[in-house]
């Protein structure tokens, strides 16, 4: 009798908990699909208020409030997007453990009915084969409910498509272009400033002397101010006397060279007439563009690519080198991942909706060196950044899921390590053998990267998701889209202070000459002392919007603004 009183115990609590965790289950499936619906048909990142702005922008482009609205509502609506995809990702994990918790009970209520309601003799086989039907179509549903909560934080970004098979034909300027060159046909002229955030994409810049103070609405100190003819949110590059940029809008992608020293554009190239590029044009938002990666430049040559999935190279004097279509790349905004140059390699990270990939190029002809693929699970919008390690360069690359070292001759991965999560725009920093990485909803993390990624400290709030952190003079500083400006020390990871500015920061910051320089979504430069103590020693105007990041060369600051390209330097008598 006893038994009997247990069993039935236990066959009662096993109906509780399977029907608990069953109605927990059901309901948060339908939840979840739901939200997917939600964000498929009216998706955070183009909402009508968004969209109406827009309309609004284009018409009067001359009015900075309305872009300064966009410039906001855009935020809230990526941080939206962010949390959306985040609370799908976890919502999938509650709903495998409530699935867990159901199997349990249902595992208990079947030994508790085998063990106390044994079937009569005569009824086994019929009782068996019911028991083996119920199974199958119990595990069937679970099996449905646990396949959709693996795919549900896929569906958000819709379907996936196929990839497009990069492309191998070499294009050549209309009229008779240049063949592939060689050093006759692309004369060595050094770039100072050659790729985004300086050399090696670190945001430091070495042996320079840059004004402490200027003002873009009365002039002082402004060498020249020049229009850029399409927009663009790529930042400038620097080669021997001439500054690089790209822009482009739906009608057109172009390459702008202008004169460092008076700031006259010397030609405009448009990139078009690329073998196998598509007419389609993909969706990209305002604040992105076609125009966002910044260019790289080496041996006379410089490189472009666009959110097209088209790349091109170019000498100094305006002329084709070679271009490529690579394959459009699928993301909700459009591609921003910058190029950076090894070498002879041309090295771009491609990560999209579809996957990952890590693709080098010559540099001479454009013909692929190597490609790996990248285990990823979206798109990226983080640079490649270079560093020196005891065992030589290492090419650092931050994702979804995973920051990774890449022997950039080989492409042979190195190490990873597992810190991020969302969809990730922040570049590395480094100092030393140490590598510092962020991303919002994720983590700020040291890596030290000698023998391997080994974790030296963490931190969790107030991360960045657009601007990358810089390092230097004993101390990391990270900058955030909402305004606050943190300093750490790098070894330790303790905060030395915290600062929270007006305006957000999309332009990533510089350290130059023992300061740090940061571009506020207003145009406004601040200039704080790099030190454990925070001291501001200037604020300057611009005199528009700035969200690109500036280049550093000799005595002068070349910052792109909403409109124009602009130098600043000490006037020289």
């Amino acid at each position: 009798m006893s038994a009997d009183r247990t069993a039935s115990w236990r066959e009662t609590a096993a109906w509780v908990v399977l029907g608990v965790a069953g109605v927990f289950c059901a309901t948060l499936l339908v939840l979840m699909l739901a939200s997917v619906v939600q964000m498929r048909n009216a998706p955070p990142l183009d909402t009508p208020e968004l969209q109406a702005l827009r309309e609004l922008v284009r018409q009067q482009p001359e009015h900075e409030g309305l872009q300064a609205q966009v410039q906001a509502l855009d935020l809230l609506a990526r941080r939206a997007h962010f949390a959306g995809g985040n609370a799908l990702r976890v919502g999938s994990g509650m709903l495998l453990a409530g699935l867990a918790v159901v199997l349990g009970a249902a595992h208990v209520l079947r030994e508790s009915r085998v063990g106390v309601h044994a079937p009569a003799k005569a009824d086994d086989a019929a009782a068996a084969d019911t028991t083996h039907a119920s199974r199958r179509a119990l595990l069937g549903v679970l099996g449905v409910i646990v396949l959709l909560a693996l795919l549900i934080p896929l569906l958000r970004n819709g379907p996936p498509g196929g990839r497009a098979l990069p492309g191998t034909e070499m294009s050549g300027t209309s009229g008779g272009a240049r063949p592939p060159g060689g050093p006759d046909s692309a004369p060595s002229t050094p770039c100072l400033w050659p790729n985004f955030r300086g050399p090696g994409g670190l945001g430091v810049a070495v042996d320079v002397d840059p004004p402490l103070g200027w003002d873009g609405t009365t002039g002082s100190n402004i060498l020249w101010r020049t229009e850029v003819p399409r927009v663009g949110f790529s930042s400038p590059i620097v080669c021997g006397n001439r500054v690089f940029l790209s822009g482009g809008d739906a009608t057109l992608r172009e390459v702008y060279c202008f004169d460092a020293d008076d700031g006259s554009l010397q030609w405009r190239h448009p990139v078009t007439g690329i073998a196998g590029s598509s007419d389609k044009l993909p969706d990209v938002t305002d604040d992105t563009g076609y125009a966002a990666p910044t260019m790289a430049g080496a041996g006379g040559r410089v490189f472009a690519l666009f959110a097209t999935g088209d790349v091109v190279a170019l000498d100094h004097a305006g002329e084709r080198l070679w271009a490529r279509f690579l394959g459009q790349p699928d993301n909700p905004y459009g591609h921003a991942s910058s190029l950076i140059v090894f070498e002879d390699l041309l090295l771009i990270q491609l990560d999209d909706n579809r996957g990952g990939r890590l693709e080098a190029l010559n540099v001479a002809d454009g013909t692929t060196a190597w490609q790996v693929e990248r285990d990823v699970e979206g798109p990226c919008w983080s640079s490649p950044v270079l560093m020196q390690t005891a065992r030589g360069p290492e090419l650092i690359l931050n994702g979804n899921p995973s920051i990774a070292g890449y022997d950039p001759r080989s492409g042979a991965l190195r190490w990873s390590d597992e810190c991020m999560s969302g969809e990730v725009a922040v570049s590395a920093a480094t100092t030393d053998d140490i590598i510092f990485i962020a991303n919002e909803y994720a983590v700020l993390v040291a890596l030290r990267v000698t023998d391997g990624p080994e974790r030296l400290w963490e931190y969790d709030e107030d991360l960045p998701d657009v601007a990358s952190p810089v390092a230097g003079a004993g101390c990391l500083f990270v900058p955030t889209s909402y305004g606050l400006l943190t300093c750490f020390d790098a070894a330790t990871g303790s905060q030395h202070w915290s600062h929270e500015f007006d305006e957000g920061f999309y332009a990533s910051p510089v350290l130059a000459a023992g300061r740090i320089y940061l571009v506020d979504m207003e145009g406004v430069m601040h200039v704080i002392k790099a030190g454990t103590t925070f001291e501001l020693l200037a604020s300057n105007p611009l005199g528009e919007r700035a969200t690109s990041t500036s280049a550093f060369v000799g005595d002068r600051i070349y910052i792109r603004g909403a409109k124009h390209l602009v130098c600043i330097g000490a006037a020289r008598e």
